[in-house]
């Protein structure tokens, strides 16, 4: 079924029917008939499979078929898998950031950013000092 995800700019996000035949002619909002924007949608990857297998590199292994993930998941019940996309994701990503700029804080940066900027200018500085106390 030859169904677009399209957005208009008064309309907003609209699922609009198009023969493929008429593709080249773009599409119109069916409520105001104004030119749409296609919205094209990420495309969810089917697998891990033998030509696509799936390689976690946080714990060294690689699978080649759902099963082997559901299976792994079931002996490890420490283990998540979760979307990039998805809120706990980016839940523990946000925790993480701020445990790291907790960390930079603790050594008295402002954070990761002023750490980095910083960190040569204080290791020549720190050499300078150990030097200066060596006999």
């Amino acid at each position: 079924m030859p169904l677009y995800d399209a957005k208009c700019t008064e309309h907003g996000k609209l699922e609009v029917f198009q023969l493929l035949s008429d593709f080249h002619k773009g599409l119109e909002c069916p409520e105001c008939g104004r030119s749409m924007l296609r919205v094209v949608s990420p495309v969810v990857q089917s697998g891990p499979s033998e030509d696509r297998p799936l390689r976690i590199n946080q714990i060294g292994k690689t699978f080649t078929s759902n099963a082997q993930v559901r299976d792994y998941l079931k002996e490890n019940p420490d283990c998540e898998m979760v979307s990039s996309s998805s809120s706990s994701w980016k839940e523990l990503k946000h925790e993480a950031r701020n445990s790291a700029d907790e960390y930079y804080r603790e050594k008295g940066y402002k954070d990761k950013e002023d750490y980095r900027s910083n960190i040569r200018k204080d290791l020549a500085e720190q050499k300078r000092e150990s030097a200066a106390k060596k006999p």
